[in-house]
């Protein structure tokens, strides 16, 4: 049996759960599945160390974890007997940390490895500058042996920048919710009066909040109520957050973060989930949502 090491943030550490940290999760709960097919599936944590931020930026708990996964990546390989490293990223700095990482372990131990990108559109995973861009493209096209894209359109627009086509392959996000026949009946057969509304995702700029927020308090009809599940990245964003929601009292219930069976009763309860998104890969929550029977007001 090949050993497959899935490096990823399964525990946030103090920083928010976001979408790789439930893909990731997902994907290790079919454990059984890898087993069955002759791989197993073993874990290395990329969140060590207790960080507030999930800003991109370059800070002390950053560095020291960065540190760390570099220095104990190597070591994890050769004691599991690892045959496949399947590595988890993002954007960004993020992306070029977690490169550095891949290739050391490459160079040190000659392990097969997958890069799993978790966002869309070139311009949105690169950092905009010239020189750590090259960096970037160099190290995925030389030390990384496949690269994963959430879309078709992404994967061809790396292609374009030189990564071998024959090195990429797009594999889509994936909802683990389900809802009984029964359930959603019982769902589509209430009469209530009120619309109800659901955002769940990080409170800022990016998923769009704040102008939910914005139209909704221009509307005169009072007959419905906004359900909203998240949680702010930054100490700005969630007085923001406490001021635009303190303007239609009794029309939005806060009900912080949400997951496992809470969350299933958020999207059987909703009528119309609400996410006007700026940027995205492929929304975990839409792909819940609508397994659930929930209606979807999106961007594109």
């Amino acid at each position: 049996m090949k050993t497959i090491m899935m490096a990823a943030p399964f525990e946030v550490n103090g920083r928010y759960e976001g979408g790789i940290t439930a893909v990731a999760n997902n994907v290790y709960m079919k454990k059984l599945v890898f087993e069955q097919n002759g791989y197993g599936l073993v874990k290395f944590e990329t969140c060590r160390v207790y960080r507030e931020s999930a800003d991109n930026t370059v800070n002390v708990s950053n560095l020291k974890n960065s540190w760390l996964i570099f220095s104990e990546l190597v070591r994890e390989i050769i004691t599991s007997g690892v045959d496949i490293l399947y590595y988890h990223t993002s954007i960004g700095l993020a992306l070029l940390k977690d490169l550095i990482a891949i290739s050391h372990a490459k160079c040190r131990t000659g392990v097969k490895n997958v890069l799993h990108i978790h966002y869309a559109e070139y311009n949105k995973i690169m950092t905009g500058k010239p020189i750590i861009d090259k960096i970037i493209l160099f190290l995925m096209k030389h030390f990384v042996d496949r690269v994963v894209f959430l879309s078709e359109e992404t994967r061809k627009e790396f292609v374009a920048h030189g990564i071998a086509d024959e090195r990429t392959e797009v594999i889509y996000n994936f909802s683990m919710l389900s809802a009984s026949e029964r359930d959603i009946s019982v769902k589509l057969a209430k009469k209530d009066i009120s619309l109800n509304l659901l955002f769940i995702g990080s409170i800022d700029d990016r998923k769009g909040i704040f102008e939910i927020l914005d139209v909704l308090n221009e509307l005169d009809e009072d007959n419905y109520k906004l359900h909203i599940c998240g949680a702010s990245l930054s100490d700005e964003d969630e007085q923001r957050f406490k001021r635009a929601i303190a303007k239609q009292e009794g029309r939005i219930q806060f009900h912080g973060y949400v997951k496992g069976e809470d969350k299933c009763q958020m999207y059987l309860n909703t009528d119309v989930l609400m996410l006007p998104s700026h940027e995205e890969g492929l929304p975990l929550v839409i792909l819940e949502a609508m397994s659930m029977g929930c209606l979807i007001l999106t961007t594109n």
